[in-house]
């Protein structure tokens, strides 16, 4: 590991900025291309479901389409559990630059993501950010009983049924297109701080912690 002890304080904190930069870089690269997979999955997906529902007409007319929507409702249940992990991958990525995280080993607290960088997002980018980070934090990464909003019946014969909202319902494609926008933003500006610093941290240095 190089030796930082004759570099100034405000060598050590951009040399400590850059490395920061490159993992963020990273984190939103990753996001970017799971939100480009579920796209392209959605896409795909709402056409498999038009060819399924024209087949199962088609064999219902035809009286052969006993057991049709069992097989169907299986495999709809299997993409919907593909796109809803791959959503939460999404989601996460996304938010870790921007959340506090233990590493290197020194076991530093990383700081989050400046402010300045979510000056590039308009109004309702900002609103969106706000909402992924809440949704994260009280559905993604932890399971929030607010948010299943969860509730206790009773049937007829005496039973009880609990009846919860379901925090995965499908993917909005327009948050996924959003998303993609925002992230391209933010991964210019990234850039443009990381061209910055590496023109004044000397070569060679290992540059994180």
């Amino acid at each position: 590991m190089s030796n930082h002890s004759h570099e100034s304080p405000r060598e050590a904190a951009e040399r400590r900025d850059l490395g920061r930069m490159h993992i963020v870089m990273s984190d939103l690269y990753q996001a970017y291309e799971l939100a480009e997979i579920l796209y392209d999955r959605a896409v795909e997906e709402e056409e498999q479901i038009r060819e399924e529902e024209q087949e199962q007409s088609r064999l219902t007319d035809n009286s052969q389409g006993e057991g049709i929507t069992t097989e169907s409702d299986r495999a709809f249940r299997k993409r919907l559990a593909v796109s809803v992990g791959l959503e939460i991958a999404m989601v996460i990525a996304y938010c870790r630059p921007f959340l506090n995280s233990r590493g290197g080993q020194r076991v530093t607290v990383a700081s989050r993501l400046g402010g300045r960088f979510l000056r590039v997002y308009e109004s309702a980018e900002r609103d969106l950010h706000n909402r992924l980070i809440a949704r994260r934090n009280a559905e993604i990464a932890h399971s929030d009983g607010d948010s299943y909003s969860l509730s206790l019946h009773r049937s007829r014969i005496g039973r009880g049924i609990v009846i919860m909202r379901n925090p995965f319902p499908g993917v909005d494609l327009s948050t996924v297109v959003a998303l993609r926008s925002m992230i391209s933003k933010l991964l210019q500006a990234i850039k443009e701080r990381i061209d910055s610093l590496e023109e004044r941290v000397d070569p060679g240095q290992t540059i994180y912690w």
